[in-house]
């Protein structure tokens, strides 16, 4: 499917994905993890890729193997820094433990719920996979 960049969207694509997890029977750890990391995914790409821009296009197509899901994303808006990925670590808290920092969970919530997360710039796209192991 291809779709808009605009935040509405992110919840079409939710229930689409929650519709393939439901006809093909993943479990709902499995389910919760494609929706948490295919929303943050989509949201840098809406938020930094295309700077809140609206109407950028993002590509997304799921698909299954013997061992994985796997949901490809694709867009044509700036490129990720170089090395943004090298170190993906949680945001610091305040010296309080309650002040929360205004984003940098993306990329972190990304890593953790996928057995695997890649990134690649392409000629003028950017080219997302997200694996997740099959219970």
């Amino acid at each position: 499917m291809t779709f808009l960049s605009h935040p509405a969207k992110v919840t079409k694509v939710m229930a689409h994905i929650s519709a393939i997890a439901k006809r093909h029977r993943f479990g709902g750890d499995l389910t919760s993890n494609l929706q948490i990391a295919s929303a943050e995914a989509i949201n840098n790409i809406s938020e930094h890729g295309y700077r809140g821009s609206e109407l950028g296009r993002i590509g997304l197509s799921v698909a299954r193997t013997p061992r994985h899901i796997n949901v490809y994303l694709q867009d044509f808006g700036r490129p990720m820094p170089a090395g943004l990925l090298q170190n993906v670590m949680l945001p610091g808290f305040g010296e309080n433990g309650g002040d929360l920092p205004e984003g940098g969970f993306g990329l972190y919530l990304i890593q953790t719920v996928t057995s695997a997360f890649q990134y690649r710039r392409r000629a003028a796209s950017n080219e997302w996979t997200l694996s997740f192991r099959r219970y």
